[in-house]
């Protein structure tokens, strides 16, 4: 794009330490990946480009809890960059829906009980002809 050229401090890579480098970062910029998740767990501010996708499409969990921000037409891109970047009142209220964001302690297990609980309940006895 070529509105980060008006800024000398963004960095665009595919490599190196992706966590440390989103916690150097003021801003995230993605599609729809894990990382972004992980990125919002973080507590950093977060745009997901999802251009032509309608928002009843969307697979990222946090564009459907608005922890991120998701953008979906590709004029508004710039615009939502830069509002995530320099306006601090965007920047405070995202800042407060991500600390509302969090892991729920022992959540694996809790799913997991959860789904062998529900499977022990779908269980029947089995029965052969013999047992009649």
């Amino acid at each position: 794009a070529p509105f980060i050229s008006r800024y000398p401090s963004v960095r665009v890579s595919a490599e190196g330490d992706a966590c440390k480098m989103a916690l150097a970062a003021d801003l995230i910029v993605g599609m729809d990946s894990e990382f972004l998740v992980e990125t919002c767990l973080l507590g950093k501010v977060t745009v997901s480009l999802q251009p032509n996708l309608m928002n009843m499409e969307d697979s990222l969990p946090t564009n459907r809890m608005g922890v991120s921000l998701a953008v979906y037409q590709a004029e508004e891109i710039e615009a939502v960059i830069e509002k995530s970047l320099f306006d601090t009142s965007t920047r405070h209220e995202l800042m407060q829906r991500l600390k509302q964001f969090r892991l729920e302690p022992n959540g694996s297990r809790k799913v997991a009980d959860l789904l062998l609980n529900g499977i022990d309940k779908q269980r029947q006895p089995f029965r052969s002809s013999n047992n009649r």
